[in-house]
């Protein structure tokens, strides 16, 4: 027998046995039921058009859910088939182990994200995991009050100006803006340590960063999810992905820049293999923050982060740590104008506990009780991450079906937050919900407001605490308002979620 003859043998039983195996992934798959919320099916593009309309799901179609369309259900992306759950007794079965993000979807963010901590997985993920941990040490957190409170200051004083100029007192203001800028700020000057003025001067750091998510979610709820990164970056909308990604990334390199430069000139770059917070503190001399962390932390076997992983960290923790929590603080502050008794409960728990300077001492925010129970009650009815994917590392029984190797799960939080067996009248907002009593009668899972299991949010103590101190600082001064004039916003989906129109609110001075 020829060489030739050889490998088209060889070839033949690679291609074979790859058939067998999609034929067997898919006739599992394909047993687990559809629904009907996902919308006509196509042959070519699946469901794709079913689910673009994510306003239309969240008011129209997720009400008519069944308790088993909550368990599993099935849809299309092309010709790709995944799972959707959004019960806690198969949730918990997924997010019980540190199953590794689905590509399909988080794939998407890697031109900007890189491997960062959000999408990486694995043994790499395990170790800048564990290298990151000292970097929300509780002696780090507690020193970050204060410049919480430098940062809301700022706030503070442009809602005094807004309500002291004639021409605006009667103008709705628009906090959408205002609380991404606030969060972007409080993420720069704690975890890196810059005073970027952004509140102020505006952030095109900031602009790019909502714009990119707008790109990803039109990429993955299009054609555009099927196609490798280097045709679509031929298109239009590739080619303003990368142009965004570029700038951000650059914007992130000068502040790593600026800080390793800093710390190699006052001779603060330590070969130590020691990874203690006391250590880090150490080699700091005094304050210590995340940026400090990843240029200085060292793995038991004295390696440190290289450059690329660095930027990776950088750029993950600046857009989830600035993104996620605008979200559930825009949508916090308009529930609250909506609901005045529950905003003057807010504000009096707050009054209660600030210091002589209007702001809440560290050692108080345990005592914001009702303001917590309304920060958790945002989360679950606006749910800053409506949807987070994993793929399944080995075949797995869930609701007797099974599920192959490799199966794309999307868990669906937002349906989870708004499922009437869990959450009576689950689009009221109702603070008590996350009461001591009611949590402790509730599933552990039923609330993912920071994700669970091994891979949940790293940093869900820090931004607590920044909700905390903002809004306790807000509601103690000022007095929220829905304008009547204006219309009322909705849910919009953006990867992260957004309102339509922007949250504009009337202030008042106490």
């Amino acid at each position: 027998m020829d060489v030739l003859s050889v490998l088209l043998a060889i070839a033949a039983v690679w291609l074979v046995s790859h058939l067998l195996r999609w034929a067997r992934y898919y006739s599992l798959l394909l047993k687990v039921p559809s629904s009907a919320v996902f919308g006509k099916y196509h042959w070519l593009m699946g469901h794709l058009a079913g689910i673009q309309d994510r306003q239309k799901y969240f008011y129209e179609q997720l009400p008519s859910l069944t308790q088993q369309d909550h368990r599993i259900r099935r849809f299309m992306i092309g010709p790709m088939a995944r799972i959707a759950v959004s019960h806690p007794d198969t949730i918990a079965l997924i997010l019980k182990t540190s199953s590794p993000k689905q590509m399909t979807a988080y794939g998407l963010l890697l031109p900007f994200l890189g491997e960062g901590l959000l999408v990486s997985s694995g043994k790499k993920w395990a170790r800048d995991r564990r290298l990151l941990t000292n970097a929300f040490h509780f002696n780090i957190l507690k020193d970050y009050t204060p410049i919480l409170h430098d940062a809301c200051q700022v706030l503070i004083e442009k809602l005094h100006q807004h309500t002291q100029h004639a021409e605006t007192q009667n103008v709705a203001f628009d906090f959408s803006n205002a609380c991404c800028l606030l969060s972007l700020d409080v993420m720069l000057r704690c975890t890196m340590g810059v005073e970027s003025n952004c509140q102020v001067e505006d952030s095109d750091y900031s602009k790019g960063v909502r714009r990119i998510t707008e790109l990803v979610f039109k990429r993955g709820v299009s054609a555009g999810c099927l196609m490798p990164d280097w045709l679509y970056f031929m298109t239009s909308d590739g080619g303003e992905m990368k142009r965004l990604c570029n700038m951000c990334h650059s914007f992130t390199h000068r502040i790593i820049a600026d800080r390793k430069r800093k710390l190699a000139d006052d001779g603060l770059l330590d070969d130590s293999p020691d990874t203690s917070y006391e250590t880090q503190r150490k080699i700091v001399k005094g304050q210590v923050d995340f940026l400090d962390i990843l240029l200085t932390v060292k793995d038991e076997d004295g390696m440190g982060m290289s450059e690329e992983n660095i930027r990776d960290q950088v750029d993950t923790f600046l857009f989830e740590g600035h993104d996620t929590t605008s979200s559930c603080m825009r949508w916090l502050l308009y529930f609250l104008a909506k609901h005045p008794e529950i905003q003057q409960k807010c504000r009096l728990e707050a009054q209660a506990s600030v210091g002589e300077d209007g702001f809440v001492r560290h050692s108080s925010l345990g005592q914001l009780t009702f303001i917590t129970q309304c920060i958790k009650e945002t989360l679950r009815h606006a749910s800053p991450v409506p949807m987070m994917e994993r793929e399944l590392p080995e075949e797995m029984q869930l609701d007797n079906y099974t599920l192959p190797k490799g199966t794309d799960v999307d868990i669906d939080i937002f349906a989870l937050h708004h499922n009437a067996a869990l959450y009576p009248e689950p689009f009221k907002f109702w603070p008590e919900r996350f009461s001591e009593e009611a949590c402790e009668r509730r599933d552990s899972h039923a609330f993912l407001g920071f994700s669970a299991g091994p891979r949940n949010c790293i940093g869900q103590v820090f931004a607590m605490n920044e909700l905390r101190v903002a809004v306790s600082s807000l509601v103690s001064r000022f007095e929220l308002r829905v304008d009547p004039s204006l219309p009322e916003p909705v849910f919009d989906d953006k990867v992260v979620m957004r309102s339509k129109p922007s949250i504009q609110l009337l202030v008042s001075a106490l």
